[in-house]
């Protein structure tokens, strides 16, 4: 099953006055230009992630206009870069409907070239799916040869009212231009990027602040985190909520603080909020 991003009221939760704090501060305090971040380490069994879905439940109740998602990379099928941000993106499609045309098309693309023996049918390849605009154009995109790549999606997305016509206008044509001539891990490495930047557009035009909550962070790159951090750093209240499992994975990202991560008063200590390295 997937990430509980609508948590229901359980047992009581108790003990994590500080804990809890610290994530209200860094979603009431605006700073221009900074990209929040907040780290829960300890060991694990300690109830990092039952503090993560109390978050989530809060959330819900106190902030209901906020962006909002969750995944647990501790589900092995998750642990590849691509694979959870197509999970974060279809999550937030279907609850708040943000369109990810960049990423749609950058992993449309990726899905080609690294199933090159595979067609690309409706059913193995989800995003083609439904009668939405996003699905139209995979359609296309999935149909056309990388020669004339660019004029052809040109094409598609100036014709009659499209949808993402401004998009294309104002980045997408420039973003996605060589996007047939790099290889697979070149466009992997680009994945995080696309997808902060179609996240970017709809927290602008909406007014919306947004969080994310990446539950066993080390399962992935820093790669991963810095690249959603770099893209979005513009967006002033958004907030990337991570949960570490060992106090040593913590040091190595550079956001532990002294004391003790399992100590009796204090079983997982958060970091200070900071900006990214």
């Amino acid at each position: 099953s997937g990430p509980d991003t609508n948590p229901k009221a359980g047992k009581k939760f108790t003990d994590r006055e500080t804990f809890l704090a610290a994530f209200q501060n860094a979603l009431t305090t605006k700073v221009k230009d900074e990209h929040k971040l907040v780290v829960y380490y300890g060991v694990g069994g300690i109830g990092k992630t039952t503090l993560r879905k109390e978050l989530g439940k809060r959330l819900e109740v106190e902030k209901p206009d906020t962006v909002w998602t969750a995944i647990d990379l501790d589900t092995p099928t998750y642990r590849e870069q691509e694979t959870a941000l197509f999970v974060l993106r279809n999550q937030l499609h279907e609850k708040f409907k943000i369109n990810f045309p960049s990423f749609d098309i950058a992993y449309t693309v990726y899905w080609q070239k690294t199933h090159p023996q595979t067609p690309l049918t409706k059913d193995n390849f989800p995003l083609l799916t439904g009668a939405n605009a996003v699905a139209g154009i995979m359609r296309v995109v999935g149909e056309m040869p990388y020669i004339g790549f660019v004029p052809k999606l040109t094409k598609a997305f100036m014709t009659g009212g499209n949808v993402f016509r401004e998009w294309w206008r104002k980045r997408g044509e420039k973003e996605l231009a060589n996007l047939p001539s790099l290889e697979p891990k070149e466009i992997s490495l680009r994945m995080p990027m696309f997808w902060a930047s179609d996240m970017k557009d709809f927290l602008e035009e909406k007014k919306k602040d947004a969080v994310l909550f990446l539950d066993t962070y080390e399962a992935l790159w820093d790669h991963f985190v810095y690249s959603i951090f770099k893209s979005l750093r513009q967006t002033d209240n958004t907030i990337i909520t991570i949960k570490i499992t060992s106090a040593e994975t913590s040091a190595r990202a550079r956001q532990t603080r002294s004391g003790s991560p399992t100590s009796p008063s204090s079983r997982s200590r958060p970091a200070k909020c900071t900006s990214p390295p």
